[in-house]
């Protein structure tokens, strides 16, 4: 196995997904949402003294639970876990032995398989796993719980940032009789007739200013914590 001659930086490699987002808000949706909020993470750990290198964005990755509408298109799982762990693999071979993984989409299922398997087979390396959504003791801040999909919170932060992307005379309310879980045995389109989960009819710029502030603090925050002594 290579050793590693590490550099300083550590490496955020956000990744979106391109799916259909219910009737108001685009197929690129999730990666308009990761690009934008990773540039503004980078900028920040940078101003904290964090030295970080910002990979572009992989577009395409595993949206099994949105099958049933003209558009949705990604890798299978086992395509994505081998391009994943490829990937990872030649920064770390190349001395970038601290990665963030920076995702924008929650159906990539695979992912905690891939942060296991690197920071095994690297040792000296590390990986991380960050959701913009999920990092927050307070489950408020997105201002819904039933916030999942061109939800309030997608659509709030789309009229934030591409309000010229949002046909916000579209958006439908729609919240299945269903847990999360239920995305695990088929495809949304099962418990909810247009895609939506949640209440994108809610929606406001100044939530998603709100919201974009918060992920981009929250995520900042864990990255620090994670590599915090590693960069000192």
């Amino acid at each position: 196995m290579p050793t590693l001659q590490p550099y300083k930086e550590i490496v955020l490699l956000p990744i979106g997904s391109f799916e259909q987002h219910g009737p108001h808000l685009p197929l690129n949706t999730d990666n308009y949402l990761i690009e934008a909020i990773s540039t503004r993470v980078a900028h920040a750990l940078r101003i904290a003294g964090f030295p970080n290198k910002l990979l572009p964005n992989i577009p395409l990755s595993t949206c099994y639970e949105h099958h049933g509408k003209r558009g949705s298109m990604h890798f299978s799982a086992n395509i994505l876990l081998k391009f994943m762990i490829n990937l990872c693999g030649r920064l770390y071979t190349r001395g970038y032995g601290k990665i963030a993984v920076l995702m924008g989409h929650g159906g990539i299922f695979i992912m905690d398989t891939v942060i296991r398997h690197l920071n095994f087979t690297y040792p000296g390396a590390k990986a991380i796993c960050l959701t913009p959504y999920e990092q927050s003791e307070d489950e408020n801040w997105l201002f819904s719980k039933d916030s999942l999909h061109a939800c309030e919170t997608e659509t709030s932060l789309m009229l934030y940032l591409y309000p010229e992307l949002v046909r916000f005379e579209r958006a439908v309310d729609y919240v299945p009789a269903y847990p999360r879980p239920i995305l695990d045995f088929g495809s949304i389109f099962t418990v909810s007739p247009d895609g939506v989960w949640g209440y994108p009819t809610e929606a406001t710029p100044e939530k998603g200013r709100i919201m974009l502030d918060r992920a981009v603090e929250n995520l900042t925050g864990a990255i620090m914590a994670a590599f915090g002594q590693e960069v000192e």
